[in-house]
C-alpha cells in the first residue's frame, strides 16, 4: 500500500483500478484518505462496481459503498472463515 501511494504521488499511474473496493479497504476512513491522496489526477475503478467519482452522486455512492464494507468486516467474526456460522 505504501508502494502504491508513493507511485500515486509521483504521478506513475492516471488510474488505480480494484475488483472490489472492499479489497482495496474495509476501512471508511482509510477509503476516503486514499481517495484524498489520489486526488483529481487518478481515477478510482472498481471492475465489479460502477460509480464514478467526477460527480457528487459517484463519490457519494463510493462513501455508502465504504460505509457498507465496513459494516461487513466489523460484523464477522474474528478468525472464523467464510464458512463459519454464527
Amino acid at each position: 500500500m505504501r508502494r502504491l501511494l508513493k507511485d500515486a504521488r509521483a504521478g506513475r499511474f492516471d488510474a488505480l483500478c480494484v475488483y472490489k473496493l472492499d479489497r482495496l479497504t474495509r476501512s471508511l476512513a482509510d477509503l476516503l484518505n486514499i481517495v484524498n491522496l489520489l486526488g483529481g489526477d487518478i481515477a478510482l475503478v472498481s471492475l465489479t462496481e460502477d460509480f464514478n467519482t467526477d460527480s457528487a452522486m459517484g463519490r457519494a455512492m463510493l462513501k455508502i459503498m465504504g460505509t457498507f464494507a465496513e459494516l461487513e468486516r466489523e460484523q464477522k467474526p474474528r478468525g472464523c472463515g467464510w464458512r463459519c456460522s454464527t
